[in-house]
This record gives C-alpha cells, sequence and structure tokens, in this order.
C-alpha cells in the first residue's frame, strides 16, 4: 500500500478494513513466491537455450576439433581465411545451403568412413563448399585462399589419397578435369572451379577429377 496524507472518510476505513481481513496472507505469500521462482526458472531455461545455441553452433563450425590456430586466427594469419569462411558459414544458418554444407562438414570429420567413402564424399561436399562460395558472392581472392586450406584440411583425414584446390588453373586439361554439365564443351577456358581433385599421394596419380566449368 502506498502511504498517503489523503484524509480517509469512515466509508474508504470500513472499505480497506474488509480488503485487509479478506486478503489470506499466506496465500498472497505463496502466489508471490510461485510468481518469482516461474520467473527465476524462466530466466534460467533462457540461459540454458542460449547455452545449448552456443555449443550446437560451435560444434557445427568445427570450433571444438579445429586446431587453435584457425579459430582464433587473426588477419594476416595462415588460418585467417577459414575462420572467415567458418564465419560466413554461421551468418547463414538460416539457409538451406549453409546448413547443408556445415552438416556435411561435420559428417565428413566426425564420421566413421572407408577411404574410397570419404574421398567421394569429400569431393561432392566440395562442390556444396563452392556453390556456397558462388552464392553468397565471397571474394574470389578469398575463395582462392580457403580452398588450398580446406583441402588440406580434409586430406588430414585421408591416409592414401589427397585433395588439392584447382582454383588458380585456367585452362581445361581433360587429363585432370571434368566438365560441369553447364559447360562449353568448345571452351577451353576454365571460367569457374567445382569441386576440388583427388591424388593417390604416393603416385601422384588423379583418383578423383577436378569439376569444372568451362
Amino acid at each position: 500500500m502506498v502511504p498517503t496524507n489523503e484524509p480517509t472518510t469512515p466509508i474508504t476505513d470500513a472499505l480497506l478494513a474488509a480488503l485487509r481481513s479478506a486478503l489470506d496472507e499466506s496465500v498472497l505469500s505463496s502466489e508471490l513466491r510461485q510468481r518469482i521462482g516461474a520467473s527465476d526458472d524462466a530466466t534460467r531455461s533462457d540461459a540454458r537455450g542460449s547455452d545449448l545455441k552456443g555449443a550446437i553452433e560451435t560444434r557445427l563450425t568445427l570450433q571444438d576439433i579445429l586446431d587453435e590456430a584457425i579459430v582464433s586466427a587473426r588477419p594476416g594469419d595462415a588460418g585467417y581465411p577459414v575462420r572467415v569462411f567458418l564465419g560466413e558459414l554461421a551468418k547463414r544458418f538460416h539457409e538451406d545451403i549453409s546448413l547443408t554444407l556445415a552438416c556435411g562438414l561435420n559428417f565428413y570429420f566426425r564420421g566413421s568412413l572407408t577411404e574410397e567413402t570419404r574421398a567421394r564424399f569429400g569431393q561432392e561436399l566440395s562442390q556444396h563448399y563452392y556453390a556456397f562460395c558462388e552464392k553468397c558472392e565471397l571474394d574470389e581472392e578469398l575463395v582462392s585462399q580457403i580452398s588450398p586450406l580446406l583441402a588440406q584440411l580434409m586430406s588430414m583425414d585421408l591416409h592414401q589419397l589427397k585433395f588439392e584446390a584447382v582454383d588458380n588453373t585456367r585452362t581445361f586439361d581433360s587429363s585432370a578435369h571434368e566438365r560441369s554439365t553447364s559447360s562449353n564443351s568448345h571452351n577451353a577456358a576454365i571460367t569457374a572451379v567445382e569441386s576440388f581433385q583427388c591424388r593417390v599421394e604416393a603416385t601422384g596419380r588423379i583418383r578423383l577429377k577436378a569439376i569444372v566449368r568451362t
């Protein structure tokens, strides 16, 4: 009750007395505890939800398994382009192309796969990577810096094979490249790279050709 210096009337005094007698202090106290407690529970629930969201994003962007040199990289550091890429990926999780790429990367790095399956899945995954970069209009120079680093990271889970980026290759070579369905078969100039290539590490033989657009 807010104190007041206003004079009261007998009728007001009677009404206030009736209200006081009608109030059950134990019930009022219980109601206050329940409502304040519910508010605390909601706050704790929101905090748990925020923590869970952060944990999922951390795993989706591979921060829990990547080297600290990448996770904490600054401009000029060798791993910085990969950090930029993962940041772009996280910013676009509301888009299917970003979420599917992130899920694919997680399956590639965390899943139990045979060498052959990992190599083929990895090349398919690299196609999604290039499609993501193109859709998001990432700077071409930045992509050319990200690609060899991502190929190197993906090669770490292979034993006899390795991925290579061919972003700086300008001319189509049928021994190393495969034209995409949207290519001009009469054009020898590569206009876009659409996947990594995969080599046998011991011999250098091309195991899976890079898909390119001409």
